[in-house]
């Protein structure tokens, strides 16, 4: 019988061993136990970083070729043996999980101080479970004995450290082990040569300060959309840190959890940090996982050590969030409310953006072998706040290595691979305003020229070219350049929408096409177009459909109807129709997006709606502005009738609504002349049509007249016309080649006999005029803008160019 020791063990301090190191002796508890020993010894602990798989000495170990089912074998063999289990007890005990305090062999007690000495050999702060391999073939043990009949020796483990250390601390980490970083020292990685440089933000970093600088509520959580650049503002205080000028009271230790924190059972690695950031600043990236955000196994355990640690004052927590993740899961935690203040980041400006984005200069230029013009990062900052989706800096980041990569491209070998609209430089690939149009093209899907042509030509006939589509409205469409040509001078509210218009008019009469000529105009396409039918939301309970259903409910994770698609096209037309048949409470989300420009959407996201155009159309008012039938069709209204159309807005829509707009515009009925240039872009559709299928059409002038005269509700204006070119031309035209009357080559005269009906006959001698030549379609960022449509009513759109191919027959 051993002697048992004159005193109490004393617990070994165990703080600077790893994860892995501390996990494998708990094991080493149950070994014990299994085989009844009173102590433990060198064996059970060998017999742990057998078991455990993802240790270091495991990895060493089948490195070197061991038969682990072996070892395993030999070593619980020794166990089994009569009187091992009476292991001698030394004066040092080890703190098991649960509160079990289990005490040492003497061997196992040198091996453990071995172990540190091996760690300090290679001058790490941390003993992971291969200094432990280390220590164990170090000393004179039965499980030294064991190792070497193996093939393990000391030399060969002395060798395996050095490859995986690196004969320093590179490569290792505070988990212990190689090629994972598990808690990350900011301010020594600040004060790296190699370190990133980061743009510090005054104003949120005085903030985060004022906050970890308090005595009761002295931990921050960071909350910012993604890319926004809430890491940054704790680098930025990191390198303040690095430099000597952080305040005193902040210390000197910031530290971060890695990326390799959160794989597998996240616990024992808050664990980890927790107890290296004792006393200084621990950074938690996307802290809402651990406090409800994640049900992968471990998060909840660690959010209870995170609750903990904030109730010691000597350590103090930084954490990052999204709005949406802070407002579902932390913003109603009493601990946290309790303990950590949160600092709301907004996104930089344009002008900060442009600091950020040189720091990156360089290293784009590197990396790319490229060099950037002078207006490079501006421009890219520009660009990507108004036609990206997304936070600044991160959206202009993006653009700017996508704009090195079309660079690259331009001077490819391959022709398929360059990109369109990109030019190869013969002095060198360098990144230009225009290959970051091209950039953000591309990702916008936003035409290039939209973005760098002659702006002051484009609106100077900006009435011109909507004239193009719509047909007569003169005044509304005075009103719309107008105001769009103060916003693009810069006599706007920028925090405000570009515009926002409220059309009235009766059916047909050019409303909704004047917004598809708009959104074509401004954007360079019809898809940037937003329409939402208000119709579908008379009732209350449909309000919420545009923004989202809160956490919880229905249609959470399908975002809302009009946020989710302004979140995706940030700059684009809005075209809300119908409005006045929307429940009274929507009108209180238009209030929030014409004073402020933006809404918050049903996940906590801050959708911006300053890059768009605001429209709103109704029918109220219709029988005044069509007064005595259409008599007046064509003709300017009166002030006593504007009078009468106010009179029904105010008893409609509240006033604060209808003041904040920036123009109530009226459209008027159409005239038979205006009717006229409708039906000759129908006609030019319909010639498109048939020569694609290689007929041509001419169409008399009397026959047109006749096809004007079965318009028997102009009060309906332009959208009757598109029926009756349907059904009194396009399908006759159908039918005679689907009986053999037409075919290909074949020019066909619409005309007309006394009161009608149309009569369509060949006409011998006159081939139709070619088809367009197929171009194979570009990509969506370097398309050309789409073609103009149909004026007058909502038609679909077609070249002006194509009215000259109506033949009309006077004579040929």
């Amino acid at each position: 019988m051993q002697p048992q020791p004159t005193k109490a063990p004393e617990a070994l301090d165990l703080h600077s061993f790893s994860v892995s190191a501390i996990r494998a002796l708990n094991m080493s508890v149950a070994i014990a136990r299994r085989f009844g020993a009173r102590a433990l010894s060198s064996e059970h602990l060998l017999l742990a970083l057998v078991n455990q798989s993802d240790g270091n000495a495991n990895k060493i170990l089948l490195h070197f070729g061991v038969d682990l089912f072996d070892l395993r074998a030999a070593i619980e063999e020794f166990l089994a043996l009569p009187n091992t289990h009476l292991v001698p007890l030394s004066d040092y005990a080890f703190d098991a999980d649960g509160g079990q305090r289990v005490t040492l062999s003497p061997n196992l007690a040198l091996v453990l101080d071995r172990a540190r000495l091996a760690a300090d050999e290679y001058r790490l702060a941390w003993v992971g479970t291969d200094h432990l391999l280390a220590a164990l073939v170090g000393v004179d043990t039965t499980a030294r004995a064991i190792l070497k009949r193996f093939g393990v020796t000391q030399g060969r483990v002395d060798e395996a450290l050095r490859q995986i250390t690196g004969g320093g601390e590179a490569g290792r980490n505070a988990a212990g082990d190689a090629n994972t970083e598990i808690v990350v020292d900011l301010v020594r990685a600040a004060g790296d040569p190699r370190w990133q440089t980061v743009v510090e933000r005054a104003a949120p970093t005085r903030e985060l300060v004022n906050i970890l600088l308090q005595r009761r509520r002295n931990s921050a959580i960071v909350v910012g959309e993604p890319g926004s650049g809430r890491r940054s503002v704790i680098a930025g205080l990191a390198q303040l840190a690095a430099r000597g000028q952080s305040p005193e009271g902040l210390g000197g230790q910031i530290w971060a959890l890695g990326p390799a924190a959160l794989g597998g059972n996240p616990e024992p690695n808050i664990e980890l940090a927790l107890r290296v950031a004792h006393g200084g600043i621990l950074l938690v990236p996307d802290i809402a996982l651990f406090f409800g955000g994640s049900a992968f196994p471990g998060y909840a355990e660690a959010g209870m050590l995170l609750r903990t640690a904030l109730t010691d004052r000597r350590l103090r927590l930084i954490g990052t969030a999204t709005p949406q993740g802070f407002n579902k899961y932390l913003d109603g935690d009493p601990a946290l409310a309790e303990r950590a203040a949160p600092l709301r980041l907004e996104p930089p400006t344009v002008a900060e953006t442009g600091p950020i984005l040189d720091t990156h200069r360089a290293a784009f230029e590197r990396d790319y072998r490229v060099t950037f013009a002078p207006e490079a990062t501006a421009t890219a900052a520009a660009l990507a706040k108004q036609y990206l989706p997304g936070a600044l800096p991160a959206t202009a980041l993006a653009a700017l290595e996508r704009a090195c990569v079309l660079t690259q491209l331009a001077g490819a070998a391959a022709p398929e691979l360059r990109p369109v609209g990109v030019k190869a430089n013969g002095a060198g690939p360098t990144v230009d305003a225009s290959v970051i149009a091209a950039a953000v093209g591309a990702m916008s899907g936003v035409p290039v020229g939209q973005m760098v042509g002659p702006e002051r030509e484009r609106l100077a006939r900006m009435e011109e070219e909507l004239h193009r589509r719509v047909i007569g409205q003169d005044e509304a469409i005075a009103a719309i350049s107008r105001a769009y040509r103060r916003a693009r001078a810069g006599f706007r509210d920028v925090k405000r929408p570009i515009g926002s218009f409220l059309f009235l008019g009766p059916s047909g009469v050019g409303k909704t096409e004047t917004a598809r000529a708009l959104a074509e105009f401004l954007f360079g396409t019809e898809e940037a177009l937003i329409r939402i039918d208000m119709s579908e939301y008379g009732e209350k309970h449909t309000v919420a459909r545009l923004v989202g259903s809160p956490p919880g409910y229905v249609g959470y994770e399908e975002g809302g109807q009009l946020t989710e698609q302004v979140r995706r096209k940030p700059s684009s037309v809005v075209l809300f129709d119908e409005v006045e048949k929307a429940h009274p409470d929507v009108y209180n989300l238009f209030l929030q997006v014409l004073d402020d420009g933006w809404l918050t959407d049903g996940k906590g996201r801050r959708v911006d709606f300053r890059n768009t155009m605001i429209i709103m159309t109704s029918n109220l008012g219709t029988e005044y502005i069509l007064g005595e039938g259409t008599d007046q069709a064509g003709a300017e209204l009166g002030p006593e009738t504007r009078d009468r159309i106010d009179e029904v807005l105010r008893g409609h829509f509240r006033p604060e609504f209808l003041n904040r707009l920036d123009k109530t515009i009226i459209f008027t009925p159409l005239s038979r002349e205006q009717l006229g240039k409708v039906l000759d872009l129908q006609l030019a559709r319909v010639d498109q049509m048939a020569r694609g299928a290689g007929l041509g059409v001419a169409v008399a002038p009397a026959a047109q007249d006749w096809l004007l005269g079965q318009n028997h509700q102009p009060e309906f204006g332009a959208r009757p016309i598109r029926r009756i070119v349907q059904d009194f031309v396009q399908d006759p035209l159908v039918d005679g080649l689907t009986d053999g009357r037409f075919g290909p080559g074949d020019t066909i005269r619409v005309d007309v006999a006394g009161e009608g009906p149309l009569t369509f006959t060949k006409v011998e001698g006159q081939a139709p005029a070619p088809p367009p030549a197929p171009v194979a379609e570009a990509p969506a960022a370097e398309r050309p803008p789409s073609p103009p449509g149909l004026a007058g009513g909502d038609a679909e759109a077609e070249p002006p160019a194509a009215t000259e191919a109506v033949k009309r027959a006077d004579g040929g």
